[in-house]
């Protein structure tokens, strides 16, 4: 080992196209600044040039050394080779890799060793080479992971239409969040969601007698009268999880938690006009962990509606039976909150119909003869899991559909809310329809149903789960 001048050694831009740089680099410099260069960069003359070197393996760390103004690195001198992707990847193999690495790797073996299906080895020694080399990724990263990250390819490539930036940026997004399978659905569902558009077109909306879906913001609710809806039950957007495509008439990608909040209280105001004056507001809402901490959503949310003239009636715990892996050092989140608001101290809340609600409402099994305040679907007090869409999905599938919302709460949420807070025969609004889990409630306990939606695909979806035979969430069917 010895010392060369940085000056002397120029980056090998093989290296480069194959493992970008990222955010994580100024970090890597701090950690340069504070202990030096630990470990001495592997460099080879360059051909016809006097004391001129090419890096091997450690761009990195010459770049590090440039911007921290080292005159000298240390380095091991190799023989010089042709420098090849095969080469740079060889140096690479013992440090560990973010996932659009071993992504460029797979594919880099695939296009220069004519990798893909149906070509024999047998018959061709380069193909031979290359799935040697396939091989070897598999047995350092799992065949499971690979065909994740491919995936994974398949998809930007079609969301990203050529253009690389959307590309690269998705790549970053995936290395900064670690998470290869959690990217794989998220882009899946993007793909589905465009190919479901192409189908449907922009505009979609359903006009029966009733049930009705409008495709427009439910901040303007001027089709509804005032002081005529029993029950508004809804699950509003989470806040910065979810993007529907929507432009900036969506809700969920303000800049922080306080800004989203804000803008949903006042997105009620409408629905405080139409509520009957001895009505009720169920909101499904939930909270999740960024940047290492819960954003407090819910309960902001109630303090603000509280301060905007909202009365809290009741205040509901939904426990879930199966649950989303809540991932770090915490619990699983296994709750949502379910807050019932009214406008007036005096409403319509009729649980005479619990003790014999089989005669009702068949589809929910209730161990009780008087509601509490946590839904707990684990003791039998309520039986049911997060959702049953599977019925739906198969449906969506024989329509030429892909089911894609699926944050959907199950029937039980809706039903038990409408059979408390309205008679047969009355108007149920859902502000945010998604794929109409609420109307469907609503029409099969007897009343009237308006849902407000922008996603048309979603409208569609709801069509199709109001006309299919209805499977509950115990996958009974009615």
């Amino acid at each position: 080992m010895k010392n060369v001048k940085t000056n002397c050694i120029q980056e090998n831009q093989i290296t480069n196209n194959l493992y970008k740089v990222d955010n994580q680099f100024e970090d890597f410099l701090k950690s340069i600044e504070l202990d030096g260069i630990l470990e001495p960069l592997i460099i080879q003359p360059i051909i016809g040039k006097a004391n001129q070197y090419e890096v091997i393996s450690g761009n990195r760390r010459l770049r590090a050394a440039r911007k921290l103004n080292l005159e000298e690195v240390p380095v091991i001198i190799q023989e010089t080779k042709p420098l090849s992707e095969e080469l740079s990847m060889a140096h690479q193999q013992y440090r560990e890799k973010k996932p659009s690495e071993i992504l460029r790797e797979v594919l880099s073996i695939k296009e220069r060793y004519g990798l893909r299906q149906g070509v024999r080895a047998d018959l061709d020694s380069k193909v031979k080479k290359g799935q040697e080399l396939k091989k070897e990724m598999v047995k350092k990263h799992s065949k499971t992971k690979i065909d994740k990250l491919v995936k994974i390819d398949k998809y930007l490539k079609i969301l990203s239409k050529d253009d690389p930036a959307v590309y690269e940026n998705e790549l970053h997004r995936l290395d900064k969040s670690g998470s290869i399978d959690g990217t794989r659905k998220r882009l899946e569902k993007k793909v589905k969601e465009s190919e479901n558009r192409k189908k449907v077109g922009n505009s979609y909306e359903i006009m029966r007698e009733d049930f009705k879906v409008y495709q427009k913001s439910s901040e303007n609710l001027i089709a509804i009268q005032d002081n005529s809806v029993a029950a508004i039950v809804t699950s509003p957007p989470y806040f910065d999880i979810r993007d529907y495509k929507l432009g900036d008439k969506q809700l969920g990608h303000e800049d922080s938690a306080e800004k989203f909040v804000d803008k949903l209280v006042s997105h009620f105001n409408e629905s405080k006009r139409v509520l009957k004056k001895d009505g009720t507001m169920w909101v499904v809402i939930g909270d999740y962990v960024k940047d290492y901490q819960y954003t407090a959503v819910a309960e902001k949310f109630l303090v603000k509606m509280l301060s905007n003239g909202w009365l809290l009636h009741d205040k509901i715990i939904w426990v879930k039976n199966n649950p989303v892996y809540t991932s770090g050092n915490r619990c699983v989140l296994a709750n949502e909150f379910v807050y019932v608001f009214k406008k007036n101290k005096f409403v319509y809340y009729d649980e005479s119909w619990v003790k014999n609600h089989t005669k009702n409402i068949d589809f929910i099994k209730i161990g009780n003869e008087k509601l509490k305040s946590v839904f707990d679907f684990r003791d039998n007090i309520i039986k049911t899991n997060v959702a049953n869409n599977a019925d739906l999905k198969k449906e969506c599938e024989e329509k030429g559909f892909s089911l894609t919302h699926d944050a959907t709460f199950p029937i039980s949420i809706p039903s038990i809310a409408i059979m408390i807070s309205s008679k047969p025969g009355d108007l149920i609004l859902d502000p945010f329809n998604g794929t109409g889990t609420t109307g469907q409630s609503a029409l099969l306990l007897g009343r009237k149903y308006i849902g407000y939606e922008l996603n048309p695909t979603f409208i569609k979806q709801s069509e199709i789960r109001i006309d299919m035979p209805f499977v509950d969430d115990l996958g009974i069917a009615a």
